[in-house]
């Protein structure tokens, strides 16, 4: 019988020890998982920092791309779709007249009329 009060004293403190080891560790987890939260909010902080130079090239790159498809098309485009209309129609002119004065058609001129 006089074993058994030992052996739940000795019980009473190991349930106690852990206990008290499972609340340390329970507040070492916690600290741990503080010390993450504050790392992930550093990390969003810098990120952010970063993107936004980014963007802001990013929007500068478009704006002179959008210059210089602007510059080509009103430079260089425009005035080779006229060049080229004006040439296509002076060869027809030349053509028409070379066929009507060198090769008149036979029914370009009519008897009688």
């Amino acid at each position: 019988m006089l074993l058994y009060p030992v052996l739940a004293d000795i019980w009473s403190v190991a349930v106690d020890s852990v206990v008290i080891l499972v609340a340390l560790v329970s507040l070492i987890a916690l600290a741990l998982i503080a010390l993450l939260v504050l790392e992930v909010l550093r990390l969003v902080r810098q990120v952010r920092g970063e993107i936004t130079p980014l963007l802001a090239q990013a929007r500068e790159t478009v704006r002179v791309a959008h210059g210089t498809t602007e510059f080509v098309r009103t430079g260089l485009v425009k005035p080779a779709t006229q060049t080229a209309s004006i040439a296509a129609g002076v060869l027809r002119t030349i053509s028409v007249l070379r066929r009507g004065v060198i090769h008149p058609r036979p029914d370009t001129f009519k008897e009688g009329e």
